[in-house]
Formats: C-alpha cells, sequence, structure tokens
C-alpha cells in the first residue's frame, strides 16, 4: 500500500481537478476522440455513478483545447488541432429543483454566464465604397473593440481618411438616414447611441454594418486678368 502515490478518483467528477492534482486516470481518450469526429448525437443512458459526468467533463476539456490536461494520453497523438470551440456545459447536479421557478433562475444564471463569455458580435465598417474596403469592430464585454482599442461609451471610433474627401460619419446603410457616428468618430447621441446600435446588432445580425458618407473637397480659385494674380 506505500507504493501508491495516485491518488482514487472517488467522486471527482471534473477531468480538470483529475489531472492537476495527481488522481488515477484510466485512459479513455481513444474513444472520446472517435466519439467527437463520428459526428453524431449521444444521449448516454446509463445508471448513476457510472462516471457520465466525468465524460462530460473530460469532453469540454477537450473542446476547450486544454491539450496540457491531455500529456501523455491517447488523444494527444490523435489530435493535431487542438482548437478551441464555444462550450455550452449544463449541470442539474448543484440544486434541487422542487419547482419551476427554481429551475429557470438556474438556467437564467447559466445564460448569463455564458453572454459574459460568449457574448461577442461583429460590426462590418465600409470606409470605401468604391473599392469595398473594410475594416470589423469587435463588440464583446460590453465594449466596442477597432482592433486592440477599446471604445468606450464616451469615446470615439477612429475614423478612416480618403485623398480628396473630407469623412462626414457612418450611417447605418446606403440608403438609411439613421446616423450612428459623427465626423469626429464620436457616436451619434452618445451613450444611449452606444446602446442602441450594440442591441441594433444584437437584434438584426445580417444588417450589423456601417458604411462611411464622403464629401469632395473643393477649393475656389479667383483669377485677376489684369494682375494676373489668383487665390483661393
Amino acid at each position: 500500500m506505500g507504493n501508491i502515490v495516485r491518488k482514487l478518483p472517488i467522486g471527482i467528477q471534473s477531468f480538470d481537478k483529475l489531472r492537476t492534482e495527481n488522481y488515477l486516470y484510466v485512459d479513455k481518450t481513444e474513444f472520446i476522440y472517435q466519439m467527437a469526429y463520428q459526428g453524431v448525437p449521444y444521449f448516454l443512458s446509463r445508471p448513476r455513478r457510472f462516471g457520465k459526468s466525468l465524460l462530460l467533463s473530460t469532453f469540454k476539456a477537450y473542446f476547450e483545447g486544454k491539450k496540457e490536461l491531455f500529456r501523455g494520453l491517447a488523444i494527444e497523438k490523435l489530435e493535431t488541432e487542438w482548437k478551441e470551440h464555444p462550450v455550452l456545459h449544463f449541470s442539474l447536479n448543484a440544486e434541487l429543483y422542487d419547482s419551476r421557478k427554481a429551475l429557470e433562475n438556474m438556467l437564467e444564471r447559466q445564460l448569463r454566464e455564458w453572454e459574459k463569455i460568449y457574448d461577442q458580435l461583429e460590426l462590418e465598417v465600409y470606409y470605401d465604397n468604391t473599392s469595398g474596403k473594410k475594416e470589423t469592430i469587435v463588440l464583446k464585454d460590453g465594449a466596442y473593440y477597432q482592433g486592440e482599442n477599446r471604445i468606450e461609451k464616451d469615446g470615439k471610433i477612429k475614423i478612416p481618411t480618403k485623398e480628396g474627401h473630407k469623412f462626414l460619419g457612418y450611417w447605418g446603410q446606403d440608403n438609411d438616414e439613421h446616423q450612428w457616428v459623427n465626423a469626429d468618430g464620436s457616436f451619434v447621441g452618445g451613450e444611449a447611441q452606444y446602446d442602441a446600435l450594440w442591441n441594433y446588432i444584437k437584434s438584426y445580425p445580417d444588417l450589423a454594418y456601417m458604411v462611411a458618407r464622403w464629401a469632395p473637397i473643393t477649393h475656389t480659385v479667383h483669377y485677376d486678368a489684369n494682375g494676373g494674380e489668383w487665390r483661393r
């Protein structure tokens, strides 16, 4: 008995805990890899205490791309990409769901947590209609991101430049009279517009784009035929 250095995972349902705290693990990851790539849904109906929760926790770690947890296991050699995917993992073990309200409250909490993690939207910004040039503004964590630049509610979007033209602002669509962004990059209507645009994009993701409007820069030249002088 003194030679045993690995702990028995009695009651352990977390694959992360099992691997990081040196519990004994019987490697089933080859089968997990096969199940993941067969592309069919599974209904696990085995009796209680047969490892269903641990299996799902293992899948969660795998789909989240946590390669470090699978070192030395069969799947380490089988998987070549280790992509990170969004994972929605429900657990109904934590509470007693003796009413519909209790279940709804749990689901609401879970959904709010996932919103914090995965609530990312994209806003296509067309700044040159002629060439179709555009950039993408990402909406996440309650803010807009233009590249690495976080745009706060009282902040400004970095405005584009176009030779021979003056930037007028961003509108919702080519023929839409609703202006979202002013010529200086600030949101029309301030914080209220900041939130309104977010809600609009969330409700209509297919219309999540803004189009720049430009005015040509013109010069007026006055020429004096008698003295040969001119001025703009």
